[in-house]
């Protein structure tokens, strides 16, 4: 009674969220107790009587007094509101964090004292970054998004870096050095051994509590803050697993040259030049020439050869998963499909290659570390007779497309283009000419300023138009075929979800997003039809087809069947130039437009 009496308000303190989280169970409306294993309540009962029976002798607590006890709880509380914030709208969560997060703070005074608060200072910046982010893009930090953000390069990155941004990075780091000066104060005269004995006492009631959330309930996110470094750890280690695995899976991948191969229409010295333009970012429902509102391809709706593909579906929300998919026989995402869906060869341009088409290509800025998609970009474009980088704007890559063509007038040529196009930051378009204003000049809270995102990507979809034309009068009077399609779309808001992270979280999610329908389309030029009648009629079921439901896994030997190459990895089915190709039957948003609603608004626009 006496120990009550002298801890009472911190017991009332206890019953109070031990109240909340039962009246939050209530709420749902499930069992308000649930033993998982009898073990656990044995434990949590037996630890709690040996601290109470320890806590007995007043000279014993070593500085734990029910101040010190008051300020921890305290402390906890606030922690959880500004890193699990989310915690208080789940049964019992609010209260079991608030419990392990004061047993944590004892327990790590116990084994480090004074150093135990440096601890604390990148868990605490970490947890309000994550909420930021759940925040302004609806998506937490899962392995998708650290291994998207090993991958940004330096534009990427200085998006984020806004004077707000650095406002609010300033303010955090003050309020959590403010935060950890009053742990240390509180805890500055408690020993060791009692610390450690108040902190299992904590962590054990928080563990007392995790067995009254009902099982279907409960998951890692309850063990705040104890699950954040295992979390962290586990995240990275998956993204680099998953990374080396794919890397692994490509260089494992055999040449598609090795095998016999014939091209019969076309000669060595025909001239014909094929531009496969790898996009990024571009969704199909931001293209006019798809019915969008805005005239953001007005030269591809204008223009009568192009053969638009409004219906082709992104085989993964990211680069480095997209472009082997595109470029091998692959039908799927890599790895995370049947093995029916897996690639059997490495990339289409060896092939093409093979046969009198040297492979030029043409990147976007160069990278300036050694990062997965390097290593992929590599692999797939291994065999290039020259690589060229553009450290503006793509349209400053003509110039060196121009030279290539020069130096190699009448002969074939295959130019591999893949530069930034529509992807974060949203930047690549002339700001003297841009047709949408006011843009967005980062991505840091595109909640708060969405019409000037859509600005900025919208004029990054109508600058990617005007490379289209570009190139194309380039090659004006040549027989040639420009081929595009984009890698994967953007997230601009569908369902207040800002970017791609949340795909990592629910991975089938981004099959049910508009953000995986992508641009598409095929333009050859007259002098290309007319060199060999299979062209023609290559181009012929490619309009035929345009209507027809497609995807990535179309693209490897649509390829080849528009130029000819008859090898044993082509399959009839998947290539759009020939009259058995068949639709793609994966995964891909039931809601989307039909194809002859779709159809018929660009039409009235042309």
């Amino acid at each position: 009674m006496n120990l009550l009496k002298q801890y009472r308000f911190v017991a009332l303190c206890m019953l109070v969220v031990v109240g909340v989280g039962i009246s939050d169970l209530c709420a749902w409306k499930e069992t308000p107790f649930v033993w998982r294993e009898w073990w656990w309540s044995l434990s949590a009962v037996l630890a709690a009587a040996g601290g109470f029976v320890f806590m007995y002798k007043r000279d014993e607590w070593g500085g734990v007094t029910q101040r010190t006890l008051l300020w921890l709880i305290l402390l906890s509380v606030v922690y959880v509101l500004f890193c699990d914030y989310r915690g208080f709208s789940k049964a019992f969560r609010a209260p079991i964090a608030v419990f392990l997060t004061a047993g944590s703070m004892l327990v790590l005074w116990a084994a480090l004292k004074r150093w135990a608060v440096v601890v604390w200072a990148p868990l605490l910046l970490y947890g309000m970054a994550e909420v930021c982010s759940g925040l302004f893009y609806n998506t937490g930090f899962n392995a998708f998004v650290i291994g998207e953000a090993l991958e940004a390069d330096r534009e990427e990155f200085m998006a984020y870096v806004t004077p707000t941004n650095v406002f609010l990075l300033v303010i955090a780091v003050m309020g959590v050095t403010g935060l950890i000066y009053v742990q240390w104060r509180c805890l500055r005269g408690v020993r060791r051994l009692p610390a450690f004995s108040f902190g299992c006492l904590f962590l054990l009631l928080g563990a007392l509590g995790a067995t009254a959330v009902p099982p279907n309930r409960l998951s890692q996110a309850y063990l705040w803050p104890i699950d954040k470094p295992v979390s962290v750890a586990a995240k990275v280690d998956e993204a680099l697993k998953y990374t080396n695995a794919l890397l692994d899976q490509l260089s494992s991948l055999p040449s598609p040259a090795d095998k016999p191969s014939t091209s019969d229409f076309v000669a060595p010295d025909s001239g014909v030049v094929i531009v496969f333009h790898l996009g990024e970012s571009l969704r199909a429902d931001r293209m006019s020439i798809n019915g969008y509102a805005r005239d953001t391809t007005p030269w591809l709706r204008q223009s009568s050869d192009v053969v638009n593909f409004p219906y082709c579906v992104s085989s993964a929300a990211n680069t480095c998963e997209s472009q082997p998919v595109i470029l091998t026989n692959a039908r799927r995402r890599i790895l995370t499909a049947d093995p029916d869906m897996q690639p059997t060869v490495g990339s289409v341009f060896m092939l093409f290659s093979k046969h009198d088409f040297p492979v030029y290509s043409f990147f976007g800025q160069p990278r300036s570390m050694e990062l997965r998609y390097d290593k992929i970009v590599s692999m797939l474009a291994k065999g290039s007779v020259d690589r060229f980088y553009s450290r503006g704007l793509p349209l400053d890559a003509l110039t060196k497309m121009k030279h290539v063509l020069e130096a190699n007038s009448g002969k074939n040529l295959f130019f591999y283009v893949n530069n930034e196009g529509s992807h974060v930051p949203f930047q690549v378009f002339d700001r003297k000419t841009a047709p949408f204003a006011p843009w967005a000049e980062d991505f840091s809270s595109p909640a708060a300023h969405a019409q000037e995102v859509n600005n900025a990507y919208d004029a990054t979809v109508h600058y990617t138009d005007q490379f289209f034309r570009e190139v194309s009068e380039m090659l004006k009077g040549r027989p040639f075929v420009y081929f595009y399609v984009s890698d994967h779309g953007e997230v601009l808001g569908d369902g207040g979800k800002w970017g791609r992270g949340v795909f990592g979280e629910e991975p089938d999610l981004y099959y049910k997003s508009p953000a995986c329908m992508v641009g598409m389309f095929v333009l050859a030029s007259p002098e290309f039809c007319r060199l060999h009648p299979h062209f023609a009629e290559a181009v012929q079921q490619l309009r035929a087809h345009s209507n027809m439901l497609v995807g990535h896994e179309h693209i490897f030997h649509t390829l080849l069947g528009l130029i000819g190459i008859h090898t044993p990895y082509y399959d009839s089915s998947l290539d759009l130039c020939s009259p058995d190709a068949r639709p793609y039957t994966g995964p891909h948003p039931e809601d989307y437009p039909p194809a002859s609603d779709q159809r018929s608004q660009a039409d009235e626009k042309r």
